[in-house]
């Protein structure tokens, strides 16, 4: 009888403990509702290009307001890019901004609108640009939103984007079409 009480004690203490351990555990809303707003993650990128044998390394912070990206890469060069709907400016190592493109361009602002769209889970500014396959349902806690573009062009030159996350992006894939591919992984935001 003693093995009994000593064996039902053990099995009350691990239900517990279990119970405690999924409580804790956590849930992933849909990529649908995500909270948007202003963004500063930091970031570290893999970059694997064909022809080379190890992949290329940087990190960085990730700034975005309403329409205007940040791209500030820290290693292995302090690199920041600016990208807004006036243009795409570059400084290193801390000097001033000069001009990679110019004007109202189309092309910038909708690089800028796209990334900041996708790290706050707008997925239905994209559908514009990209084909969103929203998961079926949550795997193992994270979700998956893959973006395909519908311009055959820029299908060429970005290939697929995969997003994942649970709250907040965590990571960005990108497989370009001649086999690059690049994975951005995002620090969690801070609280």
């Amino acid at each position: 009888m003693a093995n009994v009480i000593a064996g039902l004690r053990i099995l009350g203490a691990a239900s517990v403990l279990f119970v405690g351990l999924a409580s804790t555990a956590i849930a992933c809303p849909s990529p649908e509702m995500m909270a948007g707003g202003a963004l500063d993650r930091s970031f570290t990128q893999e970059k694997f290009i064909s022809g080379v044998a190890h992949p290329l390394h940087s990190t960085g912070q990730l700034e975005a307001e309403n329409d205007k990206i940040v791209w500030h890469m820290l290693t292995p060069f302090d690199v920041k890019t600016t990208i807004t709907s006036d243009g795409i400016t570059q400084s290193f190592d801390g000097g001033s901004a000069n001009k990679v493109a110019t004007g109202s361009s189309e092309i910038s602002t909708m690089i800028a609108r796209t990334m900041a769209s996708m790290m706050r889970g707008d997925w239905g500014s994209l559908k514009s640009i990209f084909a969103v396959s929203m998961p079926a349902k949550v795997y193992e806690g994270d979700w998956a939103v893959v973006l395909t573009p519908l311009d055959e062009r820029l299908g060429k030159l970005l290939g697929e984007i995969t997003v994942r996350g649970c709250k907040e992006v965590s990571t960005v894939d990108i497989v370009r079409p001649d086999g690059d591919r690049e994975h951005i992984q995002f620090e969690a935001a801070a609280p």
